[in-house]
């Protein structure tokens, strides 16, 4: 029987296995795209995601500032719609 994990267990499952940003690598897409994944993908709230892009970022080389990840959280917020994905396609 097959034990069912929490939407938090599967958030954090999710982030622990995005490629860390590295800066001159491409650092910003890696890190917005986990951002984008966050909000549309699991359908959160900057604030909800917040936590869940703070632990990606223990990743990042180097790691972005509190402002920084606020900004990429609400940067992905304003998008209108992911060509193809409905609201919540992660979850």
């Amino acid at each position: 029987m097959k034990t069912r994990i929490s939407l938090t267990e599967r958030i954090e499952r999710y982030v622990d296995a995005c490629p860390e940003a590295v800066a001159g690598n491409h650092g910003h897409a890696a890190t917005y795209k986990v951002a984008i994944a966050l909000i549309h993908g699991f359908n959160l709230a900057p604030e909800t995601a917040l936590p869940f892009l703070e632990r990606y970022n223990q990743r990042c080389d180097p790691p972005w500032n509190d402002k920084e990840l606020r900004h990429k959280l609400a940067s992905a917020h304003k998008l209108t719609a992911r060509p193809g994905k409905a609201w919540g396609y992660l979850l």
